[in-house]
């Protein structure tokens, strides 16, 4: 699975490459959608993360829920976190991602968006 953005563009190309056909390769979204795996979470789950993140490294800072958006979720963390005075760490996307899951273990927590 790939992200419908350039990275996925490059990863995509390198898998093709490395001879798996194409068939195997499911991208989200259509080329330059800007679509990212992060962008199909709960925002209440992926900002939660983010910030649990952002506060191990930061006291105090939390991330508003009005910068974030509905695609590109990343970049738009890591944007918000250069535009700090001063600039803060950029969390990673894993770091990120651990958090999500750890949070996947507490009762009643939804991860994804209900269709």
């Amino acid at each position: 699975m790939l992200d419908g953005d350039a990275a996925g563009d490059a990863k995509e190309k390198l898998l093709l490459e490395a001879g798996v056909p194409k068939r195997r390769i499911l991208r989200l979204g259509s080329r330059r959608s800007s679509i990212v795996l992060e962008d199909l979470l709960d925002e209440t789950v992926y900002l939660a993360a983010v910030n649990e993140e952002l506060g191990r490294w930061n006291a105090d800072v939390q991330m508003p829920k009005n910068v974030l958006t509905t695609t590109g979720r990343p970049a738009v963390v890591e944007a918000w976190c250069k535009r700090q005075k001063p600039p803060l760490a950029v969390p990673s996307k894993r770091a990120v991602a651990h958090r999500v899951l750890e949070r996947g273990y507490k009762p009643n927590c939804r991860l994804v968006e209900a269709p």
